[in-house]
């Protein structure tokens, strides 16, 4: 296929994410990837892989991004609108289909475009040394949060209260389940020589997320470390840095999303930044 049917395939990708909500297409994300990965091990090839969970439909810079993008613009006009409907415009598990508003999906459809587009530049074209999905979603949540948000990049809290105090509190915490986890993924992706097996895992796990169970994110965790894991070829070294990606994942979170109004991904992010280092050798 060429590249404007690919292009207009993935406008299709954005607007059926914002449909059913951003995250929830990433977990969609995390399905069909498992199922590509099972047929590309049975000798089944890379179409199914490269095509829908990495491709114009599930890929998380078509179909997440585009549902933060569509949730923030719907937030936007419901606020004008002085409506009793209080959108929230980071719980991108929200399914647009039930607010009937056709703005919001349109741009959701751009997006996907847009945001397939900006990949291919700085994959294909740029060459960058990073996960350049990670990286135009962050591009894409920043634009988003200055153009059509209203909270700020840094949104200010509510009180004066210490926006780290549970961050801190909680910091041996996360650096023992970080590493227990990446201890399992890095043991993984060595084994199969694949560094989506985790970050597959990690977004499927987000079922549980959306039927209020209290999980975390852990795809930036899974993800950095299989990249780890093949970079180096060492389980150490992947720990390593899946106990960073799970620090500086809370750390980051902090920081830019509480009193927020958009999302930042925070995954998205951590997997940007460490991906760079790790690219780096």
């Amino acid at each position: 296929m060429g590249l404007l049917t690919q292009v207009i395939a993935a406008m299709g990708g954005g607007m059926f994410a914002s449909i059913i909500g951003g995250t929830n297409a990433f977990i969609f994300t995390g399905l069909t990837g498992l199922a590509g990965l099972i047929m590309n091990m049975s000798g089944g090839g890379k179409l199914f892989l490269s095509t829908i969970p990495q491709g114009v439909l599930f890929a998380p810079h078509v179909a997440f991004n585009s549902g933060v993008v569509a949730l923030a613009l719907l937030k936007r006009i419901k606020d004008g609108d002085d409506s009793e409907d209080i959108i929230d415009g980071t719980n991108t598990f929200l399914p647009l289909y039930k607010y009937k508003e056709v703005l919001p999906i349109v741009a959701a459809g751009l997006t996907g475009a847009l945001a397939y587009l900006v990949n291919i530049l700085f994959s294909q074209k740029l060459k960058l040394g990073l996960d350049t999905i990670a990286f135009t979603i962050v591009l894409f949540n920043i634009a988003t949060r200055l153009f059509i948000g209203k909270s700020g990049l840094i949104p200010k809290l509510p009180s004066e209260g210490d926006r780290y105090k549970e961050t801190n509190k909680n910091l041996l915490f996360n650096i023992i389940w970080g590493a227990g986890l990446s201890i399992v993924i890095a043991y993984i992706t060595l084994i199969t020589n694949n560094e989506l097996i985790g970050f597959y895992i990690s977004a499927v796990s987000l079922i549980l997320l959306s039927l209020g169970k209290a999980i975390p994110a852990t795809h930036h965790i899974t993800l950095v470390t299989g990249y780890a894991a093949l970079q180096f070829g060492n389980i150490f070294m992947a720990v390593l840095f899946g106990i960073l990606a799970s620090v500086i994942g809370e750390y980051f979170n902090a920081t830019v999303n509480p009193g927020a109004d958009t999302l930042i991904d925070m995954p998205s992010a951590v997997i940007a930044l460490l991906s760079f280092i790790i690219f780096m050798f």
